[in-house]
């Protein structure tokens, strides 16, 4: 008799974890990691079917009238079906510091302000894992001219052109002598004479 009373709780506590089991989102990103300008689709967790596809076409310096307090990126967007989530998307750097948008819409521009390392990406967060991630094929520029450790140089492109020989310097003219406020014409004419 005391068998059956237990059994029929653990029986209960079994089928509630194996449904709870059922339901967990794949913790994974890694495999819906695209390059900027590729479509990537949410599924419907019950059927598989793609909910709504969003495609993020790069990531860039952002001189817009939005306020920020760091540098200003932007990223283009576009949405296939369903209701777009904007405040799921985040930029983030190659040191894992990410940048959650503060304005703009989808489909539209969305707004980051990088206070911190440059981003290389755009990820689609839901506050505990990546559920869609795209990556930039090179490196995006920091916006700001000459940074340490930063190239602006394309790796790999047709080599750039010698620039044109421009007109040549201008002769070099030694700086006048100073002239003594203080000194007569007749004290300089002996000083220079006496040379």
């Amino acid at each position: 008799m005391r068998i059956r009373k237990l059994a029929a709780p653990v029986g209960v506590a079994a089928v509630a974890i194996g449904m709870a089991a059922g339901t967990v989102i794949p913790a994974s990103a890694a495999n819906n990691i695209k390059p900027f300008g590729q479509p990537e689709s949410l599924n419907d967790p019950a059927t598989g079917a793609p909910m709504i596809t969003y495609t993020v076409h790069g990531l860039n310096p952002s001189s817009d009238a939005v306020f920020h307090n760091g540098q200003l990126y932007e990223a283009e967007v576009t949405v296939d079906g369903g209701i777009p989530i904007t405040p799921m998307f985040n930029a983030r750097a190659e040191s894992g510091q990410n940048y959650r948008v503060i304005g703009g819409g989808a489909p539209g521009k969305l707004y980051f302000d990088v206070v911190g390392d440059t981003p290389n990406s755009v990820v689609y967060n839901d506050g505990v894992q990546d559920l869609l991630v795209w990556v930039s094929a090179t490196p995006i520029s920091s916006g700001a001219p000459d940074v340490t450790g930063e190239s602006t140089e394309i790796i790999g492109g047709a080599p750039a052109e010698a620039p044109e020989a421009g007109p040549a310097a201008p002769e070099v003219v030694p700086a006048p002598e100073e002239v003594n406020p203080f000194e007569t014409p007749e004290q300089r004419a002996a000083r220079e004479g006496g040379r």
